[in-house]
Protein backbone atom coordinates (compact mmCIF):
# COMPACT_ATOMS: atom_id res chain seq x y z
CA UNK A 1 0.00 0.00 0.00
CA UNK A 2 1.23 3.51 -0.79
CA UNK A 3 0.23 6.56 1.22
CA UNK A 4 1.30 10.11 2.03
CA UNK A 5 2.31 11.37 5.45
CA UNK A 6 3.17 14.89 6.61
CA UNK A 7 1.45 17.82 4.99
CA UNK A 8 2.43 20.78 7.19
CA UNK A 9 4.51 23.83 6.21
CA UNK A 10 7.42 22.51 8.26
CA UNK A 11 6.89 18.88 7.26
CA UNK A 12 5.76 18.54 3.62
CA UNK A 13 4.20 15.20 2.78
CA UNK A 14 6.28 12.29 1.53
CA UNK A 15 5.18 9.09 -0.18
CA UNK A 16 5.54 5.89 1.83
CA UNK A 17 5.24 2.21 0.95
CA UNK A 18 3.80 -0.23 3.51
CA UNK A 19 4.26 -3.99 3.28
CA UNK A 20 0.80 -5.31 4.24
CA UNK A 21 2.25 -8.65 5.35
CA UNK A 22 5.13 -7.52 7.54
CA UNK A 23 3.77 -4.08 8.43
CA UNK A 24 7.10 -2.46 7.61
CA UNK A 25 7.06 1.04 6.10
CA UNK A 26 9.64 3.09 4.26
CA UNK A 27 9.71 6.45 2.49
CA UNK A 28 10.07 6.41 -1.29
CA UNK A 29 10.57 10.16 -1.78
CA UNK A 30 12.55 11.38 1.24
CA UNK A 31 15.37 12.83 -0.88
CA UNK A 32 13.40 16.10 -1.38
CA UNK A 33 12.10 17.00 2.10
CA UNK A 34 10.96 20.52 1.13
CA UNK A 35 8.61 19.43 -1.67
CA UNK A 36 5.09 18.21 -0.95
CA UNK A 37 4.10 15.01 -2.74
CA UNK A 38 0.69 13.37 -3.05
CA UNK A 39 -1.81 11.64 -5.34
CA UNK A 40 0.29 8.50 -5.05
CA UNK A 41 -0.65 5.51 -7.22
CA UNK A 42 0.88 2.03 -7.38
CA UNK A 43 0.56 0.01 -10.57
CA UNK A 44 -1.06 -3.40 -10.78
CA UNK A 45 2.24 -5.27 -10.66
CA UNK A 46 3.30 -3.41 -7.51
CA UNK A 47 6.60 -2.50 -9.16
CA UNK A 48 6.20 1.25 -9.74
CA UNK A 49 4.66 4.18 -7.87
CA UNK A 50 3.50 7.42 -9.44
CA UNK A 51 3.05 10.65 -7.50
CA UNK A 52 2.41 14.35 -8.07
CA UNK A 53 4.72 17.05 -6.73
CA UNK A 54 3.54 20.46 -5.56
CA UNK A 55 3.58 22.11 -9.01
CA UNK A 56 1.59 19.23 -10.59
CA UNK A 57 4.75 17.65 -11.92
CA UNK A 58 4.43 13.87 -12.12
CA UNK A 59 7.15 11.36 -11.27
CA UNK A 60 7.54 7.59 -11.24
CA UNK A 61 9.74 5.76 -8.75
CA UNK A 62 10.46 2.01 -8.40
CA UNK A 63 8.55 0.51 -5.49
CA UNK A 64 11.73 -1.26 -4.34
CA UNK A 65 13.67 1.99 -4.34
CA UNK A 66 15.78 3.74 -6.92
CA UNK A 67 16.01 6.88 -8.99
CA UNK A 68 12.80 8.71 -9.84
CA UNK A 69 11.78 9.46 -13.41
CA UNK A 70 10.00 12.65 -14.42
CA UNK A 71 6.96 11.91 -16.58
CA UNK A 72 5.73 15.43 -17.36
CA UNK A 73 5.33 18.98 -16.08
CA UNK A 74 2.00 20.42 -14.90
CA UNK A 75 0.12 17.34 -16.12
CA UNK A 76 -1.08 16.09 -12.72
CA UNK A 77 -2.64 15.26 -10.42
CA UNK A 78 -2.28 11.49 -10.71
CA UNK A 79 -5.87 10.72 -9.63
CA UNK A 80 -6.40 7.27 -11.14
CA UNK A 81 -3.90 4.86 -12.67
CA UNK A 82 -4.86 2.18 -15.17
CA UNK A 83 -4.35 -1.38 -13.95
CA UNK A 84 -1.47 -1.92 -16.40
CA UNK A 85 0.22 1.26 -15.18
CA UNK A 86 0.44 2.76 -18.67
CA UNK A 87 -1.99 5.69 -18.32
CA UNK A 88 -3.47 7.89 -15.63
CA UNK A 89 -6.40 10.29 -15.37
CA UNK A 90 -5.96 13.87 -14.20
CA UNK A 91 -8.34 16.79 -13.69
CA UNK A 92 -7.23 19.88 -15.59
CA UNK A 93 -5.97 22.68 -13.36
CA UNK A 94 -6.57 26.44 -13.60
CA UNK A 95 -9.69 26.34 -15.76
CA UNK A 96 -13.26 27.17 -14.66
CA UNK A 97 -14.58 24.56 -17.11
CA UNK A 98 -11.97 21.96 -16.29
CA UNK A 99 -12.00 18.66 -18.11
CA UNK A 100 -10.28 15.34 -17.48
CA UNK A 101 -7.06 14.39 -19.24
CA UNK A 102 -5.56 11.02 -20.07
CA UNK A 103 -1.77 11.02 -19.65
CA UNK A 104 0.56 8.42 -21.13
CA UNK A 105 3.08 7.29 -18.49
CA UNK A 106 5.85 6.45 -20.97
CA UNK A 107 5.76 9.66 -23.02
CA UNK A 108 3.91 12.18 -20.85
CA UNK A 109 1.57 12.99 -23.74
CA UNK A 110 -1.79 14.38 -22.62
CA UNK A 111 -5.21 13.97 -24.27
CA UNK A 112 -8.52 15.52 -23.22
CA UNK A 113 -11.10 12.72 -22.81
CA UNK A 114 -13.95 14.30 -20.80
CA UNK A 115 -15.25 17.87 -20.78
CA UNK A 116 -18.69 19.33 -20.12
CA UNK A 117 -20.08 22.20 -22.18
CA UNK A 118 -20.88 24.26 -19.06
CA UNK A 119 -19.68 22.71 -15.81
CA UNK A 120 -16.45 21.44 -14.29
CA UNK A 121 -15.75 17.70 -14.13
CA UNK A 122 -13.26 16.24 -11.67
CA UNK A 123 -12.09 13.34 -9.49
CA UNK A 124 -11.98 10.56 -12.14
CA UNK A 125 -11.64 6.90 -11.18
CA UNK A 126 -11.02 4.01 -13.57
CA UNK A 127 -13.32 1.00 -13.19
CA UNK A 128 -11.62 -2.27 -12.16
CA UNK A 129 -11.69 -3.57 -15.74
CA UNK A 130 -10.43 -0.24 -17.10
CA UNK A 131 -13.38 0.18 -19.46
CA UNK A 132 -15.26 2.95 -17.61
CA UNK A 133 -14.56 6.17 -15.73
CA UNK A 134 -16.53 7.45 -12.74
CA UNK A 135 -16.28 11.19 -12.10
CA UNK A 136 -18.00 14.21 -10.52
CA UNK A 137 -19.93 16.89 -12.41
CA UNK A 138 -19.84 20.07 -10.32
CA UNK A 139 -22.79 22.37 -11.02
CA UNK A 140 -22.09 24.49 -7.94
CA UNK A 141 -21.51 24.28 -4.21
CA UNK A 142 -23.47 21.31 -2.89
CA UNK A 143 -24.83 20.52 -6.38
CA UNK A 144 -22.66 17.67 -7.60
CA UNK A 145 -23.57 14.57 -9.63
CA UNK A 146 -21.71 11.30 -10.13
CA UNK A 147 -21.49 10.22 -13.75
CA UNK A 148 -19.98 7.34 -15.71
CA UNK A 149 -18.42 7.44 -19.15
CA UNK A 150 -17.05 4.62 -21.30
CA UNK A 151 -13.28 4.75 -21.65
CA UNK A 152 -12.24 4.80 -25.32
CA UNK A 153 -8.52 5.29 -25.01
CA UNK A 154 -7.34 8.62 -26.33
CA UNK A 155 -10.75 9.52 -27.76
CA UNK A 156 -12.93 12.22 -26.19
CA UNK A 157 -16.30 10.87 -24.97
CA UNK A 158 -19.26 13.20 -25.75
CA UNK A 159 -21.78 14.20 -23.08
CA UNK A 160 -24.61 12.20 -24.65
CA UNK A 161 -22.71 9.00 -23.81
CA UNK A 162 -22.40 9.85 -20.11
CA UNK A 163 -24.57 8.03 -17.54
CA UNK A 164 -25.80 9.73 -14.36
CA UNK A 165 -25.60 7.64 -11.18
CA UNK A 166 -26.88 10.01 -8.49
CA UNK A 167 -30.66 10.63 -8.44
CA UNK A 168 -30.21 14.39 -7.89
CA UNK A 169 -27.32 16.84 -7.44
CA UNK A 170 -26.10 16.89 -3.84
CA UNK A 171 -23.05 17.50 -1.67
CA UNK A 172 -21.08 14.55 -3.05
CA UNK A 173 -17.43 14.37 -2.04
CA UNK A 174 -16.10 11.40 -4.00
CA UNK A 175 -17.03 8.23 -5.89
CA UNK A 176 -15.34 4.86 -6.36
CA UNK A 177 -16.06 1.35 -7.67
CA UNK A 178 -16.70 -1.98 -6.02
CA UNK A 179 -14.00 -4.59 -6.80
CA UNK A 180 -16.25 -6.31 -9.37
CA UNK A 181 -17.42 -3.04 -10.96
CA UNK A 182 -21.08 -3.81 -10.25
CA UNK A 183 -21.53 -0.99 -7.73
CA UNK A 184 -20.58 2.65 -7.59
CA UNK A 185 -20.04 4.02 -4.09
CA UNK A 186 -20.16 7.70 -3.25
CA UNK A 187 -19.77 9.82 -0.12
CA UNK A 188 -22.51 12.37 0.49
CA UNK A 189 -23.00 15.02 3.15
CA UNK A 190 -26.48 16.14 4.20
CA UNK A 191 -28.02 17.58 7.36
CA UNK A 192 -24.74 17.64 9.23
CA UNK A 193 -24.00 13.94 8.68
CA UNK A 194 -21.90 12.03 6.19
CA UNK A 195 -22.96 8.75 4.56
CA UNK A 196 -21.44 6.20 2.24
CA UNK A 197 -24.01 5.41 -0.44
CA UNK A 198 -24.03 2.85 -3.26
CA UNK A 199 -25.97 2.15 -6.44
CA UNK A 200 -26.07 -1.04 -8.44
CA UNK A 201 -25.34 -1.09 -12.16
CA UNK A 202 -26.65 -3.35 -14.91
CA UNK A 203 -24.42 -4.96 -17.53
CA UNK A 204 -24.53 -1.75 -19.58
CA UNK A 205 -23.57 0.33 -16.52
CA UNK A 206 -26.95 1.98 -16.12
CA UNK A 207 -28.11 2.31 -12.50
CA UNK A 208 -30.74 -0.11 -11.28
CA UNK A 209 -32.79 0.16 -8.06
CA UNK A 210 -32.57 3.25 -5.83
CA UNK A 211 -29.32 4.16 -4.06
CA UNK A 212 -28.88 2.58 -0.64
CA UNK A 213 -26.89 3.58 2.44
CA UNK A 214 -23.88 1.38 3.18
CA UNK A 215 -22.64 3.22 6.25
CA UNK A 216 -23.36 6.42 8.14
CA UNK A 217 -20.37 8.03 9.80
CA UNK A 218 -21.46 8.96 13.31
CA UNK A 219 -19.42 12.15 13.68
CA UNK A 220 -15.66 11.83 13.93
CA UNK A 221 -13.84 10.58 11.95
CA UNK A 222 -15.24 11.08 8.43
CA UNK A 223 -13.80 10.41 4.97
CA UNK A 224 -11.16 12.96 4.01
CA UNK A 225 -12.46 15.66 1.69
CA UNK A 226 -9.13 16.15 -0.09
CA UNK A 227 -9.21 14.62 -3.56
CA UNK A 228 -5.74 13.16 -2.98
CA UNK A 229 -7.05 10.99 -0.11
CA UNK A 230 -9.97 9.01 -1.52
CA UNK A 231 -11.58 5.79 -0.34
CA UNK A 232 -11.05 2.55 -2.22
CA UNK A 233 -13.11 -0.66 -2.08
CA UNK A 234 -11.35 -3.97 -1.52
CA UNK A 235 -12.96 -7.40 -1.13
CA UNK A 236 -14.78 -7.24 2.18
CA UNK A 237 -13.45 -3.84 3.26
CA UNK A 238 -12.88 -0.17 2.47
CA UNK A 239 -9.56 1.61 2.83
CA UNK A 240 -8.76 5.30 2.71
CA UNK A 241 -7.82 8.42 4.64
CA UNK A 242 -10.16 9.70 7.35
CA UNK A 243 -10.34 13.16 8.89
CA UNK A 244 -10.85 13.81 12.59
CA UNK A 245 -11.18 17.45 13.60
CA UNK A 246 -11.31 18.89 17.10
CA UNK A 247 -11.03 22.33 18.64
CA UNK A 248 -10.50 23.94 22.03
CA UNK A 249 -11.72 27.11 23.74
CA UNK A 250 -9.11 29.18 25.52
CA UNK A 251 -9.41 32.09 27.94
CA UNK A 252 -6.67 34.53 28.89
CA UNK A 253 -6.36 37.63 31.05
CA UNK A 254 -5.75 40.80 29.07
CA UNK A 255 -2.75 42.91 30.11
CA UNK A 256 -3.63 45.85 32.36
Amino acid sequence: MVFSSGGTPTNPSDVFLRDMVSGQERALTAEEPDIAKGYRQINGSGMEVLYTASAYEVYAVPAQGGAKRKICEKCGPTESLSSDGKQFLATQQGSPRAGINLVDVASGNTTLVLQHSQYRVSTPRFSPDGKWIAFRLIRGAGAIDILLAPFRGGVSVPEQDWITVTPAPANVHQAFWSPDGGLVYYVIGAGGSTSLMARRLDRNHHPVDPPFRVFEFPGRPTPASAVSDLLTAMPGRFIGAMTENSSNIWMTDLPK
